[in-house]
């Protein structure tokens, strides 16, 4: 078993922290954690392990810590609805080395529920807590399939042209739906302060994967005998997708109210524009609508694209825009040292600041919009710098 490096106990004492576990910080920041990012590191199947992750990410001075979920149809926690794919990788580490996405690891067979571990150990340090949901990852195929989507062929996606995907299940589904609300069920068991719906991690699901029986039926009972659009971002097949996107958010804002809403919902946008139009053709997803309904308590930018021209100029545009679209949600928006969507790295290619003057910048820039705070995407082994940390840590 790989042990932790030997880079000495991270010192928290010192770190700016909400004056009472569980208290609403006036400028919150939100640190994204994968434990996944961090088995060859440490032992992150255990207890120590896993605190080890909370020490590592709280030297960023983050308020609140969302703890992934699953990734590649593999959860983090013991899981009674999702069972561990048909082939298990080898389990005998001292022989077999860590490799490819999945590797050996098992976060859901550690020593106990690892997730609610960090939920304990990060409120006994005064902060929140939460998960990372990811929107679609829990059918997607990378190295593994998602057991109960194997075991349900008849749910499967289709194409346009009637082909089955077997890497994802409709949304469309009442059953898919029943599934995907004891999965629900499970996090909130744990009692969480926040759930965050990921929209980038979707595991490549869009409204091209959704010509399936039910969504082509309503299709004919609005537009008759015409033939679905072969293109998906058609407008007309966007608004019908859409029906099942939303009663999936509907269906999560339901199971959160029948245990008294104590646990906050937000959802996280990527690719967001002054038109609205990514989200929409990517997701069927109408944010507006939902923020305006109540539906999410808040809205996440994880991401925009800054013009080369006016970085920040073009990125405090887009934060106007969502501000005035929010309806009775909150907002929050991004400081992402990750890059696959353009963050602190991008900005820094666009304009010579360094990553410590883009993070401030960043931050300056949520809070003058009006913003609740800040989401930190993700919190990996070393990829917030100490100078960047520092800025982080300062900025109340």
């Amino acid at each position: 078993m790989k042990k932790s490096p030997n880079r000495g106990t991270p010192a928290i004492a010192a770190l700016a922290v909400c004056a009472l576990p569980l208290a609403v910080c006036a400028f919150e920041k939100i640190a994204l954690v994968d434990s996944f990012d961090f088995v060859s590191l440490l032992d992150a199947e255990t207890k120590a392990g896993t605190e080890k992750i909370v020490d590592h990410v709280m030297l960023t001075g983050a308020d609140t810590l969302l703890w992934r979920n699953q990734s590649g149809s593999t959860p983090r926690y013991p899981s009674a609805e999702e069972m561990r794919p048909i082939k298990e990788p080898p389990i005998d580490k001292r022989r077999v080395p860590l490799s490819g996405i999945y590797g050996w690891s098992q976060l859901d067979k550690g020593e106990t529920n690892l997730i609610a571990h960090a939920f304990s150990y990060m409120a006994s340090r005064g902060r929140r807590t939460g998960i990372h949901l990811t929107f679609e990852e829990n059918h997607w195929a990378t190295f593994t399939f998602g057991g109960w989507n194997l075991d349900h062929p008849q749910y499967w996606c289709r194409t346009h042209k009637g082909a089955p995907l077997c890497k994802r299940s409709s949304f469309a589904y009442d059953e898919v739906l029943a599934h995907k609300m004891r999965l629900f069920d499970e996090l909130l068991d744990m009692d969480p302060d926040t759930i965050f719906v990921d929209m980038f991690r979707s595991g490549g699901w869009t409204p091209a994967q959704e010509y399936v029986p039910p969504v082509l039926a309503a299709w004919r009972s609005k537009y008759g005998s015409t033939p679905p659009p072969a293109d998906a971002k058609d407008e007309r097949w966007l608004k019908i997708v859409s029906v099942y996107v939303e009663r999936y958010m509907r269906a999560l804002r339901s199971h959160i109210d029948a245990r008294g809403r104590r646990t906050r919902l937000l959802l996280g946008l990527p690719y967001v524009d002054l038109q609205d139009r990514e989200v929409w053709e990517r997701y069927a997803l109408d944010w507006k609508k939902l923020a305006a309904d109540g539906v999410v308590d808040g809205i996440v930018v994880m991401s925009v694209r800054p013009s080369p021209k006016d970085p920040y100029g073009s990125t405090r545009a887009v934060y106007d825009h969502v501000m005035k679209c929010r309806g009775k949600a909150k907002v929050w928006f991004h400081c992402s040292v990750y890059n696959y969507e353009p963050g602190i790295p991008t900005y820094c290619k666009l304009t010579g600041d360094s990553q410590a003057e883009a993070a401030r910048k960043l931050l300056q820039m949520a809070k003058d919009a009006g913003g609740e705070g800040v989401v930190l995407e993700c919190v990996d082994w070393g990829n917030y710098k100490p100078e960047v940390n520092k800025v982080l840590n300062e900025f109340k």
